[in-house]
């Protein structure tokens, strides 16, 4: 098997980067206007980004 390259967003596609950006920036309001801890937020934020990781798909790994 292969291994894929990444992909520099913030430079190959600088206008989607700013909007992952800025729909980040609204989540993270939400979730304070919602009263949610800081903390919990980060968690589900690092837990998000392992399950968009092509390691989370490989095969044998939990999800």
């Amino acid at each position: 098997m292969t291994e894929t390259s990444r992909v520099n967003i913030s430079k190959q596609h600088p206008a989607a980067y700013k909007a992952l950006i800025a729909l980040s920036s609204e989540v993270e309001e939400a979730a304070a206007t919602a009263g949610l801890d800081p903390l919990l937020v980060e968690l589900l934020k690092i837990r998000t980004s392992r399950l968009g990781s092509t390691n989370a798909t490989s095969a044998g790994a939990r999800v």
